[in-house]
């Protein structure tokens, strides 16, 4: 048990793991996905141009896959936990998306994809994917339970400084590494942030 005082440190800060799987599709790759499953504002015709429904831009695919040593919050070390995630700048509604509630569990597996659509890829180095882990709860507001943010940790987005264009480490690299190889998907172990500065709920 010598470990014991060491993990104590960290235990203040360690949140648990997300594990995702990142893919960016560009537009001409995209047509073989059927509309009815991207979701996104941005399918409608635009104009009299297109015949046929076409996606405009890149597609953006976040497969969240599993949390690990989620905090407990519920009696009986449980949480009964699902997945938030925005494409920021825009937190609207029109980029929100949930998983489903994984209840009584701090290993959740949620198996869920997110699909982000209208994306470029100078988009991908301006935009910034949100996601945060809440415990789901009945009758008092759900509680934060730990969060990343995946972008290219340039501080910059659209040539304006902003706050949570912040990634480091993990989350950049495997952002990187998602942008660097498009059409590919990339699996990545990120660990939860304890606060996401500010964060909007």
């Amino acid at each position: 048990f010598g470990q014991v005082e060491f993990a104590a440190d960290i235990g203040l800060h360690y949140k648990g793991e997300l594990t995702v799987v990142l893919r960016y599709i560009p537009s001409e790759e995209n047509l073989m996905i059927p509309l009815d499953q991207v979701q996104g504002k941005k399918t409608f015709k635009r104009g009299k141009k297109k015949e046929s429904p076409v996606i405009f831009g890149g597609i953006l695919e976040v497969f969240i896959k599993e949390a690990k040593n989620l905090t407990a919050v519920k009696s009986g070390g449980t949480s009964d936990s699902f997945v938030k995630g925005y494409l920021l700048p825009d937190d609207s509604k029109a980029t929100k998306h949930k998983t489903l509630v994984v209840k009584k569990s701090v290993n959740p597996q949620w198996n869920h994809t997110f699909m982000f659509s209208g994306l470029n890829p100078q988009d991908i180095k301006n935009v910034c994917l949100e996601l945060t882990v809440w415990d789901k709860e009945a009758f008092s507001s759900n509680i934060f339970l730990g969060g990343v943010r995946l972008n290219s940790g340039t501080g910059m987005s659209h040539g304006k400084s902003v706050d949570w264009m912040d990634s480091q480490g993990e989350e950049q690299r495997l952002w990187q590494k998602m942008a660097d190889n498009p059409g590919t998907p990339v699996e990545g172990v990120l660990m939860l942030r304890s606060s996401m500065g500010k964060c909007r709920l």
